[in-house]
């Protein structure tokens, strides 16, 4: 079911319009994908599912767009091992198993999904219409090419995916949610609790002390496991690299005038201003008595600068920031860089004007605006030669991605590295060993080709490495498993440990000392105050949230709640510290606030249990179910033995 053919120009779309096209081409191909629509059969399948079969290409490419999706969401902190952590290969398998039967399933049941309702989902489909919501089928085949997407693979995902849906509803019907249910839900999530608490922390009672040798040798002698060198490998790769592709690649004017008109935002130079300040730094968990000094000290210096003093002279001799070397001059700055009451106050003044006092989690600020710069957008003309320079080089990345990919699927189920550079021109580059933070010949320090190649057994090749702007595939010739090194190279780390136990000791005994002194509210203040103890505030928070300076706590949280308002409890050990705390506030069961979200409550009880339908739906039928995955695949997806594990 083709649509029509191309428009020849494409008119200016809005970002918020591409995200909402790119959201949905996303769902749609990252999830349910080609299927097995129009692929060649180079290799046997991977697994198969009830006789179905999973070929290797359709996991290959599904596992790309998993990996790109995710590149989307995550940029540059997409790290060797936040992918590991995410593990994408055995969600990927894990998926199209899924996929599989829900699909025999659909069939099962009789569930089809006609040419009319494909054509009906395409046409709702806020991404392909115009301003005024009328389907545009050459804005469709448009969005589709530069995706490099066919129309008939792209519709068939949409057919797979209603008719997932459909048997998705019908295992969601079943459910049923009572109003004990969303009661317990609201408690759970309404319920919540204030703390004041001080700390004892044994990194800081134990900074000062000075072991002996013999204490540290002692330390050292039991647990050497803690001292061993970093596991060094070597290996052999491939690079592609997109500089080897730039030649390959054709822009034509349409492309960079497209570009320009899709992304218009990136070229609007925001409004901008420029300004110096004075800071007067105190950190935001300081106590009331630190606070109160910084702030009587910027009160002093504003006062200086209304009588007369000049500001930038102030700024150079009062001024806790880098920026005083300036004259506390930090330059022009747009909205989204400074911290938002500062953005806020130094945006609300005039230039020549003055702030107040401003407090941001710095510290104190005063602030003088000294100039400002109104909104503008670049001419297309100013910026075609940058666009032109960007989708070259993305271009030619792209290409270096799919170089190599298809490099690795030449390998099929073999690891011959270098037969295949050999056979296809390539050049092979073996390194010396090296570990995690090492430097290595003609790469330099590069994050991700060691993530990628210390995670590989011995002879494993990877699949496409992306590191710095560029793709790797890498095979793994040699490692050197950790030793323990010898006492005198990590006796700084033996300190460090040593001071680590000692301060948990004498943290547990004065946490201890101090829950003997207090045995109310009224008491935890007074003995706070003459331990010279910083008290802080957790602001409230629900028994599985967030609690703010202390983090996730479950012990913390249960005994909290337990308490009543004036109890005190404690001491709690939270990960390198001793908490002990007195209940400030305790918020209970309110049924008028209740009766206000219990609509919204139930859906969203509704949809949880929906979920757990679907997931124990789809367990049942893999018990069920034939699944067969080929051995020589789970192996070349297993990482390497962790350091020191018996191979």
């Amino acid at each position: 079911m083709a649509m029509l053919a191309m428009r020849k120009h494409l008119k200016k779309l809005s970002i918020f319009l591409w995200i909402i096209i790119a959201a949905f081409i996303g769902t749609i191909f990252v999830v349910w994908g080609a299927g097995r629509q129009g692929m060649e059969r180079s290799e046997a399948a991977i697994a198969s599912v009830n006789g179905d079969q999973i070929f290797r290409e359709e996991y290959t490419s599904t596992l790309r767009r998993y990996t790109d999706y995710y590149r989307e969401i995550y940029k540059d902190r997409l790290t060797p091992d936040l992918l590991k952590n995410l593990d994408l290969e055995n969600r990927v398998l894990q998926d199209l198993i899924r996929k599989r039967l829900m699909l025999q399933e659909a069939n099962n049941l009789g569930i089809l999904v006609t040419d009319a309702e494909v054509e009906s989902v395409l046409r709702k489909t806020r991404g392909f219409q115009d301003e005024n919501g009328n389907f545009r089928p050459d804005l469709y085949m448009r969005i589709l090419s530069m995706n490099r997407i066919a129309p008939e693979i792209y519709e068939q995902g949409i057919r797979q995916s209603q008719r997932a849906s459909r048997l998705e509803d019908f295992i969601r019907a079943t459910v049923r949610v009572t109003d004990e249910e969303v009661r317990a839900k609201y408690l759970e999530e309404s319920e919540k609790v204030n703390c004041k608490y001080v700390e004892f922390r044994g990194r800081d009672l134990a900074k000062d002390l000075e072991p002996s040798d013999t204490e540290l040798k002692e330390l050292y002698s039991s647990q050497k496991e803690n001292y061993k060198s970093e596991r060094e490998v070597k290996v052999e790769y491939i690079l592609f690299s997109p500089d080897a592709y730039k030649s390959k690649v054709s822009l034509t004017d349409g492309e960079v005038q497209d570009y320009y008109d899709t992304h218009e935002s990136e070229y609007v130079q925001e409004e901008q201003v420029q300004a110096r300040h004075i800071l007067v730094k105190v950190d935001s968990d300081a106590g009331e008595k630190a606070d109160a000094e910084a702030k009587k000290k910027i009160e002093g210096l504003l006062a200086r600068v209304k009588a007369g003093e000049d500001f930038a002279n102030l700024a150079k001799e009062y001024s806790d920031c880098p920026s005083s070397s300036k004259g506390g001059d930090l330059g022009y700055f747009g909205r989204g860089q400074m911290a938002k009451p500062f953005e806020e106050a130094a945006f609300a003044l005039e230039v020549g004007e003055m702030s107040g006092v401003v407090k941001t989690q710095f510290g104190y600020h005063i602030i003088m605006v000294e100039g400002r710069k109104p909104p503008e957008t670049k001419e297309f003309a100013q910026v075609e030669g940058e666009i032109r320079e960007k989708l070259t080089k993305e271009k030619a990345l792209e290409l270096a991605r799919e170089a190599a990919e298809a490099a690795h699927e030449k390998l099929g189920d073999s690891n011959d590295l270098a037969a295949l550079a050999q056979e296809n021109g390539l050049k092979l580059t073996t390194t010396d060993f090296f570990k995690r933070s090492d430097e290595i010949e003609g790469l330099g320090r590069s994050y991700q080709f060691a993530n990628a190649a210390l995670g590989l057994a011995k002879d494993a090749v990877s699949t496409a490495v992306k590191g710095r702007d560029r793709y790797f595939l890498i095979k793994m010739l040699d490692e050197k498993p950790p030793i323990v090194l010898p006492f005198e190279e990590v006796k700084d780390k033996v300190k460090r440990d040593w001071r680590r136990d000692e301060g948990e000791k004498i943290a547990e005994e004065k946490a201890n000392e101090f829950a003997k002194k207090v045995t109310d509210a009224a008491s935890f203040e007074k003995t706070a105050k003459d331990w010279d103890l910083s008290v802080k505030e957790t602001n409230q928070f629900s028994k599985d949230g967030y609690i703010r300076g202390i983090g996730r706590s479950e012990e913390f949280a249960e005994k909290a709640f337990e308490a009543k308002v004036g109890d005190i409890g404690g001491p709690i050990k939270v990960r390198d510290r001793y908490l002990f705390f007195t209940v400030l506030e305790h918020t209970r069961f309110d049924q008028s606030e209740f009766d206000k979200v219990k609509g919204q409550m139930k859906q969203q009880v509704r949809a949880e249990k929906e979920n757990e339908a679907l997931g124990a739906w789809i367990e049942d039928l893999k018990s069920k179910a034939k699944i067969d995955i080929d051995p020589l695949f789970v192996r070349k997806q297993q990482p390497a033995s962790p350091p020191g594990a018996a191979s």
